[in-house]
């Protein structure tokens, strides 16, 4: 081969990695147009993580199920329920640590996380957060979060809450947690625990086991805050220690239903900012790290309402026809 032909290809290939890396003109539902205007939250290029996670055929649900195609920006999503305690509007986004289609396990790809590896025997297992990846209140995640998660919350003796399952191997002894850098992290068993692996790609743990906003919840425990800044806070919601104050403020992402998760920052595709016995409301999240092929950030829909129903109102408009979108 000619030294020539040798240079021509490097530079065909200079070409062509230029343009898999160029970046992409992303977009953003018009309702946070005034907002980015205004000054009052930043573009769109500064709320994406550097890599953002890209929807497409295949990625959400299995590819035979669903024919995935571009959608448009607008309109609420309206519901009906006839139980409180529903979270499907919450849970079927898909926020998991690694990604597979539907409920599957298998070969699952990075989600939260841009690049994920373990072990031969499933005994360690290393991640790195997607750079720029941000919680709904525009805070950055990174490992102080998983730290947080590990170090102040499952492991200290004056929190309720302890390691869960998806952190214990077979033997009951939790994961070991090993900080790299801001971004790389590792988590290490005892012995083989291939059923970790299941449990990050699982939208019943999804990413809030191991993803917790250090910079919110650290309002709430005493190793950050005294009790006598947070005393008040304990007082208005009737409970008596701070660890309890924690534990509320904790959100699970089956507790996005509750009038206490309001305010708390998430990675979900809605925000809840009304809760009451009668409706449940939800707005776009404006740092949500997913887009579709296209570079449009998702949701298409901007906000969510949904209204609990009495079963038998609920039933009786169904069978007259009534649509309950409307």
């Amino acid at each position: 081969m000619s030294k020539k032909l040798l240079v021509f290809m490097f530079l065909v290939f200079v070409l062509l990695a230029g343009q898999t890396v160029m970046a992409v003109d992303f977009n953003q539902s018009p309702v946070l147009d005034e907002k980015v205007e205004s000054g009052n939250l930043p573009g769109i290029e500064d709320r994406l993580p550097d890599q953002p996670f890209v929807v497409e055929t295949g990625t959400q649900v299995p590819e035979k199920y669903l024919d995935y195609q571009i959608g448009e920006y607008g309109g609420t999503l309206n519901l009906a329920i006839v139980d409180a305690g529903v979270h499907e509007l919450i849970i079927n986004f898909g926020n998991s640590v690694l990604r597979a289609p539907g409920q599957t396990t298998e070969d699952p790809k990075p989600a939260i996380v841009s690049e994920y590896k373990h072990n031969e025997d499933y005994t360690e297992f290393e991640f790195k957060i997607r750079e720029g990846l941000k919680w709904s209140d525009g805070v950055e995640v990174t490992t102080e979060d998983v730290r947080f998660t590990f170090e102040n919350f499952y492991a200290d003796e004056n929190v309720a809450e302890q390691f869960p399952s998806m952190l214990k191997d077979p033997s009951g002894n939790p994961g070991q947690l090993e900080v790299i850098d801001k971004y790389r992290f590792k988590v290490k068993f005892s012995e083989e625990f291939g059923w970790f692996e299941t449990q990050l790609a699982s939208w019943i743990t999804d990413y809030t086991k191991i993803f917790k906003p250090a910079h919110y919840l650290k309002q709430y425990h005493k190793d950050f805050t005294s009790v006598e800044e947070m005393q008040a806070e304990i007082d208005e919601e009737g409970l008596t220690s701070w660890s309890e104050l924690l534990t509320l403020k904790d959100i699970n992402h089956w507790e996005l239903n509750q009038p206490y998760s309001i305010g708390a920052p998430v990675l979900t595709a809605w925000m809840p900012v009304q809760i009451d016995s009668n409706v449940m409301k939800y707005q776009r999240n404006p740092y949500y790290w997913k887009v579709d092929k296209e570079g449009n950030q998702l949701p298409y829909i901007d906000n969510a309402k949904v209204v609990l129903q009495d079963i038998k109102f609920s039933s009786r408009s169904y069978i007259l026809g009534h649509d309950l979108q409307q």
